[in-house]
């Protein structure tokens, strides 16, 4: 029993030490960019040696890629569960509503720099996958059902999609965090965009 309790305990002290490495690499990545950043950086801005931070992550890139699917996953399973909160709404309604979840709760700051890094780091299928999995695919899925409903003319539904998408990564990639203001004029402008679909 002793013995699995230090166990436990020595996981969990390993646990909070990779934590703490991810959030700092977070930190660095954000300020100076991943092509900029050092491991031996990293390791200073956690409080450690390189040892430990060579224990968890082999490279820089290792690091880059356990934040990416960390962030990501979070971030898509949040706005899959919002859309489940919304499936009764009328399909145009349900992709606004989608597009305002994904601006209003994105954190610009590390969103500006996965948008500026992933695609070199880790290539540009996995950052296409990511869209896909958060926008690209629910926006399909909501244009094909207001075909049927007979509420836009008939078109192309992927190609619509992808348009609306890259409005929305374009939005936040060129976004000014701190520019409240600016930002709520630019969701405003995508989802205008969205009502003219139906006119």
């Amino acid at each position: 029993m002793v013995v699995k309790t230090k166990n436990v305990q020595r996981r969990l002290k390993a646990d909070e030490r990779r934590k703490t490495i991810m959030m700092a690499a977070m930190r660095l990545f954000v300020e100076k960019g991943y092509s900029t950043t050092r491991m031996e950086e990293i390791a200073e801005a956690a409080g450690c040696t390189t040892g430990p931070l060579y224990h968890f992550f082999k490279t820089k890139h290792d690091v880059f890629a356990a934040l990416a699917e960390q962030t990501f996953t979070a971030f898509v399973g949040r706005a899959r569960a919002y859309r489940e909160t919304i499936n009764e709404q009328s399909p145009l309604q349900r992709m606004k509503a989608s597009i305002d979840m994904i601006m209003d709760e994105v954190e610009y700051t590390s969103a500006q720099m996965f948008i500026r890094d992933t695609p070199n780091v880790l290539g540009e299928q996995m950052w296409s996958d990511v869209i896909d999995e958060l926008m690209t695919k629910s926006f399909e899925h909501d244009l094909r059902d207001a075909m049927i409903d007979n509420l836009i003319e008939p078109e192309p539904p992927l190609p619509v999609a992808q348009f609306f998408s890259a409005a929305v990564v374009n939005a936040i990639s060129r976004a000014d965090p701190k520019d409240k203001e600016s930002l709520r004029r630019s969701k405003n402008a995508i989802l205008r965009m969205v009502d003219r679909l139906s006119t």
